[in-house]
């Protein structure tokens, strides 16, 4: 599952990528985040009366019919597969979509053998900004609670990334952020096809320290690549893969499918 984000960007970068004026209203200084986790607080894109804007949100979905967050188990990511059909999600995917700035996010590869979990960092090969895509819903108590809560779109990962993970987070390109912050309509025709947009083409990933998996843990140690001989070679053979094919699907002669670990899987969102 998408478990961990990055985040290191200065304010001029956010309103460079993001912002359609020259400034990105409601955006603060951000600190260095090696180790973003679920239930933390979470910078994001949306656009209201035809201006994108910055707002923190909790990342952690809560339907607003729930009346006790505390009895509802945590939701931080949504398939695109099902995202229009779960009643916790179907208003949200139409009114209420979002992007998420990283400059990367972490997923675990699974070892069949030893069942040891491997951290990897994925991220753009200049270690630029780029956007996840979100959905998001304002959760009210009865005793005046209220917060705005967020789940990442995951799909299915195509090749190379499948030998590590077999789902990785819905990333939405520069070209389509109009058509992804448009909700003013509540129809999604537009932004459909977008659930099916491949991982771009200069996205890079390999293993790193487990140190990651310990929330407390947040520096940039976090992303420096894991030693080890079988690492390097992964991470040689994605390069060239990616360099041959240029991000297209092929067939392989990968293991298959890993063991799914993620939150999704448990059964949790079926019932809703």
């Amino acid at each position: 599952m998408t478990g961990r984000l990055h985040l290191i960007a200065e304010d001029i970068d956010f309103v460079e990528v993001f912002a359609n004026s020259d400034t990105l209203s409601g955006l603060h200084p951000m600190p260095a985040r090696h180790n973003v986790a679920p239930t933390d607080p979470v910078l994001t894109i949306l656009q209201e009366y035809g201006q994108r804007c910055a707002r923190l949100m909790k990342w952690s979905f809560v339907p607003d019919w729930v009346k006790d967050p505390r009895e509802f188990s945590l939701l931080t990511i949504a398939r695109v597969e099902g995202v229009e059909k779960k009643p916790s999600f179907r208003n949200a995917i139409r009114y209420r979509r979002c992007l998420v700035p990283v400059t990367g996010f972490y997923e675990w590869q699974r070892n069949k053998v030893t069942g040891e979990a491997i951290p990897h960092f994925f991220r753009k090969e200049d270690a630029g900004l780029f956007a996840l895509a979100g959905i998001w819903e304002s959760w009210m108590g009865p005793n005046g609670e209220e917060f705005d809560g967020l789940a990442i779109l995951t799909r299915s990962a195509t090749a190379p990334f499948r030998a590590i993970s077999d789902r990785l987070p819905l990333i939405v390109a520069p070209e389509h952020h109009d058509v992804w912050l448009d909700t003013r309509s509540g129809r999604f025709e537009d932004a459909r096809p977008l659930l099916k947009s491949p991982s771009p083409d200069d996205l890079v990933a390999f293993a790193v320290s487990d140190r990651v998996n310990h929330r407390g843990n947040d520096d940039p140690s976090l992303t420096l690549p894991r030693h080890g001989r079988d690492t390097e070679r992964v991470r040689v053979s994605f390069a060239k893969q990616d360099k041959q094919q240029k991000g297209k699907e092929q067939d392989s002669s990968r293991p298959a499918k890993l063991k799914k670990e993620d939150a999704e899987d448990n059964g949790q969102l079926d019932l809703f």
